[in-house]
C-alpha cells in the first residue's frame, strides 16, 4: 500500500475498480503497463454506451487519458511492482471531468512549450505533440504534485460546446 492507500501490487492493482464516490467520480486504477490501455478501452467503451456519450467525446476522452498514460509509464521512472496510475472520470452538463494519478517522477505536462506545428517535419523538434493536442481539446487543464503524485486534470466539452475558449 502506499501512503494514500492505494495498493502496489500489480494483482491488487487490476482489481480495484469502484463505482461513483460521493462526488459521482468513477475511479479506475490500473497496472503500471502500457498494456494497461487494452483495459482502459474496454472500461470506456462500456462507459460511453452507458453514458450515452458521443463518439466524438468518447475518442477525446480515450486520446487524452492514452497520452497521459503513455507518457507517465514511458517516462515516469516506475516498474510494475512500484507504479500506480489512477484515472477517475466525472461528469457535469457542460464538461467531462478526467483526473489521471500517478506515482512517477513530478512532471508538469501542460508546462511544456508548445511544439512549433508551422515548422517542416524535418524542422520540428520531436515530442510533445501529443501533450499539445490535449490542451488544444481541453477547455480546462492543470497539474499539481500532491503526495508524492501527479495529478493531472483535463475538462473536455459536452456535445456542441466549443474548445476555442479558454
Amino acid at each position: 500500500m502506499t501512503a494514500d492507500g492505494l495498493p502496489r501490487s500489480p494483482a491488487a492493482l487490476s482489481a480495484m475498480t469502484s463505482g461513483p464516490d460521493d462526488c459521482g467520480r468513477l475511479t479506475w486504477v490500473f497496472p503500471w503497463r502500457l498494456n494497461a490501455l487494452d483495459e482502459v478501452r474496454q472500461k470506456l467503451a462500456v462507459l460511453v454506451q452507458s453514458e450515452c456519450w458521443s463518439d466524438e467525446l468518447h475518442h477525446q476522452a480515450l486520446l487524452v487519458i492514452e497520452e497521459l498514460i503513455v507518457n507517465a509509464v514511458t517516462y515516469g521512472g516506475q516498474t510494475p511492482e512500484s507504479g500506480v496510475l489512477e484515472v477517475a472520470l466525472q461528469s457535469d452538463p457542460e464538461l467531462l471531468h478526467i483526473h489521471v494519478r500517478d506515482n512517477g517522477v513530478a512532471f508538469d505536462p501542460f508546462a511544456l512549450t508548445n511544439p512549433d506545428t508551422e515548422a517542416s517535419l524535418e524542422e520540428r523538434r520531436i515530442g510533445g505533440l501529443g501533450l499539445f493536442l490535449v490542451k488544444q481539446l481541453s477547455v480546462i487543464h492543470g497539474y499539481r504534485y500532491t503526495d508524492g503524485m501527479n495529478c493531472v486534470h483535463v475538462g473536455l466539452p459536452r456535445a456542441g460546446q466549443s474548445t476555442a475558449v479558454r
